[in-house]
């Protein structure tokens, strides 16, 4: 016969056979209770059961850029696109994909399907509005702009123009022909309608200055010679004639018509009817040094000169 083994415990000391006997005598724990002991173990509290989705409850889209909501499905919603919408798809297109937009399509389409916070998305929704309302503002200022006037609101500075075109062109200087383009066109934007004003406004400037100039004290030998009725006539023909040879404004030194510091009064006495007796005063002094210019006839009646 085979040796019996002993067991260890039996020439262990007393107080190891005591907790041998101990532990031979723990039942077995049952399977659910031990389940429970590890859930308060780990997690100190029974698990939290998962929240609703969004699309299991009602929901409504929230307001955006002046759109009117259709809802097409359990939480998509379309509309018909506004410009203020179109505005804030220039301002904020990767936002607004991330959100659940469509932005390719004819229509407006945004899909909350997922969407965990409708109050973020709403807040969301709000800046991008605020954000579009400014860009198209801005779009509409500038796009007024650009638009032509017409009609009334540049008929006054055309009409000013026509008269002074027709009446002291000389005054317009080299920017005659611009003045002539702005006078008769169907429509001026608005810099150039503001540039019409500046060359209507610098010759009104220009014929005040002269007539302040005609309008001072003259020579006592020329107002003497002003109390002639034919001179006076004469003198405004031989204004006409200077002013004809003066095509170019005193711009190329050709001998030609008047100098640089009669131009301008010449050219403004030339366009009257007729002279107040200081007025042929002026004439006088302003004809006198360009006498050689005037025909024969004209040169003999005022100054005796063949």
């Amino acid at each position: 016969m085979g040796e019996t083994r002993s067991d260890p415990f039996s020439r262990a000391p007393p107080n190891m056979r005591r907790f041998r006997a101990a532990v031979s005598g723990v039942r077995p724990v049952a399977a659910s209770a031990h389940s429970r002991i590890c859930e308060v173990v780990s997690c100190g509290q029974p698990p939290t059961p998962p929240e609703p989705s969004i699309t299991t409850a009602a929901v409504t889209a929230p307001p955006f850029c002046d759109l009117t909501w259709h809802q097409a499905g359990a939480a998509i919603f379309t509309a018909e696109r506004t410009p203020l919408y179109d505005a804030a798809v220039s301002c904020a297109r990767t936002g607004m994909e991330g959100a659940g937009f469509t932005l390719d399509g004819p229509h407006v389409e945004l899909d909350l399907t997922g969407c965990t916070d409708i109050a973020i998305v709403a807040k969301r929704l709000t800046i991008w509005t605020g954000a579009a309302r400014k860009a198209l503002a801005f779009a509409q200022k500038r796009d007024a702009a650009l638009k032509p006037l017409t009609g009334e609101a540049i008929a006054g500075v055309q009409a000013g123009l026509v008269a002074m075109l027709a009446e002291n062109e000389w005054a317009l200087g080299t920017r005659a022909d611009l003045a002539e383009q702005f006078a008769h066109a169907d429509g001026l934007s608005r810099a150039q309608h503001l540039w019409a004003l500046d060359i209507l406004g610098a010759a009104r400037s220009a014929v005040e200055s002269v007539d302040a100039r005609l309008s001072t004290e003259a020579g006592a030998e020329a107002i003497a010679r002003a109390y002639h009725a034919e001179i006076r006539e004469d003198l405004l023909a031989a204004c006409v004639e200077l002013t004809d040879l003066d095509h170019d404004r005193c711009r190329e030194a050709n001998g030609r018509g008047w100098s640089a510091v009669a131009s301008a009064p010449g050219h403004r006495l030339a366009n009257m009817d007729s002279f107040t007796i200081l007025q042929a005063a002026h004439a006088w002094s302003l004809v006198h040094p360009h006498r050689r210019q005037l025909s024969e006839d004209l040169r003999g009646r005022l100054f005796g000169i063949s």
